[in-house]
């Protein structure tokens, strides 16, 4: 009598245990993913700069996108003809893939002018956005740079960034 009610309660907790795997939190294939390394040598007077740019998403709760950012051969200064950038602007996105297409969830832009213009090199520095939201779809993080060089007459130009791997 007593080994059928053992049973028959293994057999219960089995079951119920069985349930709540069915109902705990899904799986997720990936909470974060980066790009290799992007690199541009640009034409600036003097000596050409040389930055490299990792674009990562994560979750950690919200979602995260950021990038990091490092340079050499800058900081000849900031006066007019002796920096190398009258502007160096990185973008940062969120993207939420839906439909077939990346949908912008949050934007942020970091001006790095400053410090490639008055630092020879940048150890590693970040530009970085959160989004909350429920996980649902994937996601990634995707960016770009405007750049306008010191006296070349041409203005604004935009390096268009590789965007992270997907995640769920």
């Amino acid at each position: 009598m007593l080994r059928n009610r053992l049973t028959g309660l293994v057999t219960v907790l089995l079951a119920l245990s069985g349930l709540m795997a069915l109902t705990s939190a899904p799986a997720y294939a990936k909470d974060d993913g980066c790009t290799s390394s992007q690199f541009m040598k640009f034409p600036t007077p003097g000596t050409d700069v040389q930055v490299w740019i990792t674009l990562c998403v994560s979750y950690d709760g919200d979602y995260h996108a950021y990038s990091k950012i490092n340079w050499t051969l800058g900081g000849k200064g900031d006066t007019d003809g002796a920096r190398a950038f009258d502007g160096f602007l990185l973008t940062v996105r969120v993207e939420q893939y839906v439909g077939g297409a990346d949908e912008t969830k949050a934007t942020t832009t970091c001006d790095y002018r400053g410090m490639i213009n008055t630092r020879s090199s940048g150890g590693e520095y970040y530009c970085d956005i959160r989004y909350a939201h429920s996980r649902a779809y994937t996601w990634s993080a995707d960016g770009s740079v405007a750049y306008n060089i010191d006296r070349d007459g041409l203005g604004y130009k935009t390096w268009s960034l590789d965007g992270s791997p997907r995640i769920d």
